[in-house]
């Protein structure tokens, strides 16, 4: 609006002024605006434009209306497309004001024409486009579990689709870059790598997008457990007394100095293994299992009988007592008596 301000002069040079305002219109212009209605109750939401995409998150409304706005009076405002309906009183709305229309996922066009008050020439028609979308979601069925392994270790691990749903679209999963450790490797949702020596816990951020650009994300844990395995004499376990030999592979131990009996122990980290499997076969041959820490290749205060020669040792552990399903891992090894 314009404000104006007049004068007048009468022949002996009073003067007199009023002032009044001057509305300039753009009858062929409207601006739009998107609403919720229904039990959601009537508020605006936001403006459009065109073009966007408007994500359905959590509380979104069952019903919405559009809005147009004309700029300046019109005899009414008539919607066609996605919706059909002739509004000749303001608000200038795509259907029933109070109730709106369903709000369902997809695309949506309108054509919105205004008309002149009296003659009901047409002023205007406007195309107006948008996107209501589905967000992706975290499937709570079936959760990301976290994933464990030795140390040193190579590390493929493909995150699975079932993680996440989208109920309208299609979804690309990877991983943050900056949640990334740099052991790690990501291709989209396949991660490569090998476990540093030292373990810890990583939580990586998993990012599902969907293909209008929404995402949620979750986390997944990854962590890196250290086995230390140590001979020791096959006796009851005594913390406090330092272990024969600290074993790696392929180790060569002289066999004087060491007792009759020896046993296996492994000192794992944190608190994920619950109980172990282990076998050998060569020098001598054993096959124990052990359901609390310590864990030891043979029963605890009796072990396995000192031979000369050379023990193949595998050794599984497992997240559970039971010692079902896949191992956490896997350790393969030598080493010998002579």
């Amino acid at each position: 609006p314009f404000i104006l301000t007049a004068q007048g002069t009468d022949n002996d040079g009073a003067t007199v002024t009023t002032t009044f305002t001057l509305n300039v219109y753009n009858p062929g212009r409207m601006r739009f605006e998107f609403w919720k209605a229904g039990s959601a109750g009537v508020a605006k939401m936001m403006d459009l434009n065109g073009g966007e995409v408007i994500n359905m998150g959590s509380g979104f409304p069952n019903t919405f209306n559009i809005h147009a706005i004309p700029d300046g009076p019109v005899a009414g405002v008539e919607f066609s497309g996605s919706s059909n309906r002739t509004d000749q009183a303001a608000p200038y709305t795509s259907s029933n004001e109070t109730n709106g229309q369903s709000a369902s996922a997809g695309v949506y066009n309108f054509t919105i024409k205004s008309y002149q008050s009296g003659s009901g020439q047409m002023l205007s028609q406007q195309n107006l486009n948008f996107v209501l979308n589905k967000m992706p979601y975290v499937n709570t069925s079936s959760p990301l579990s976290a994933q464990r392994m030795l140390s040193g270790r190579q590390f493929t691990y493909v995150i699975p689709s079932t993680a996440f749903k989208d109920d309208d679209g299609t979804i690309t999963i990877q991983v943050v870059p900056s949640t990334l450790p740099s052991w790690l490797t990501a291709n989209g949702p396949t991660l490569t790598g090998t476990a540093p020596m030292t373990a810890g816990t990583f939580t990586l951020t998993v990012r599902a997008t969907d293909n209008y650009g929404a995402y949620v994300e979750t986390q997944l844990i990854i962590e890196v457990i250290s086995l230390i395995i140590e001979l020791r004499p096959g006796s009851n376990y005594n913390s406090s007394t330092p272990p024969l030999q600290i074993l790696n592979n392929g180790d060569v131990i002289p066999r004087t100095g060491l007792p009759s009996k020896i046993n296996l122990y492994y000192v794992f980290s944190g608190t994920a293994v619950k109980s172990t499997s282990t076998t050998i076969t060569g020098a001598v041959s054993v096959n124990g299992d052990d359901i609390s820490a310590p864990f030891t290749a043979s029963q605890s205060g009796t072990g396995f009988t000192t031979a000369n020669g050379t023990y193949q040792v595998t050794v599984r552990f497992y997240d559970n007592i039971g010692r079902s399903g896949t191992p956490l891992g896997t350790k393969t090894f030598t080493f010998q008596i002579q």
